[in-house]
């Protein structure tokens, strides 16, 4: 089975699900990820040096990359109606683990 490439935003509560949903747990047989993404650049790219993974500063820049086939999105929810509508209107499919924003 061809495994979903995955790349995670919010390195806050994402940390860990990367680490015990995604990498490893239920969803390692399923799903590889292969990019992080966070506003603060030196925690996506000291988690993305830690683990071999390609390291964005942003949504934006993460939406570029075809071979990324979901977007797990791990931000607040401040702003995430918009986050959400950019994902889906660049092809890719969302996980995320907050309601709607309202």
């Amino acid at each position: 089975m061809k495994k979903v490439k995955v790349c995670l935003v919010g390195l806050g509560f994402g940390q860990y699900m990367a680490k015990e949903q995604i990498m490893t747990g239920p969803g390692a047989p399923y799903f590889e990820l292969v990019a992080v993404s966070d506003l603060n650049a030196v925690k996506a790219d000291a988690f993305a040096a830690e683990h071999c993974l390609i390291s964005y500063h942003s949504l934006d820049d993460a939406l570029l990359n075809d071979e990324i086939d979901v977007i797990a999105l791990f931000t607040g929810p401040v702003g995430r109606a918009t986050q959400i509508d950019k994902i889906i209107d660049a092809g890719k499919d969302v996980m995320t683990t907050k309601p709607f924003e309202t």
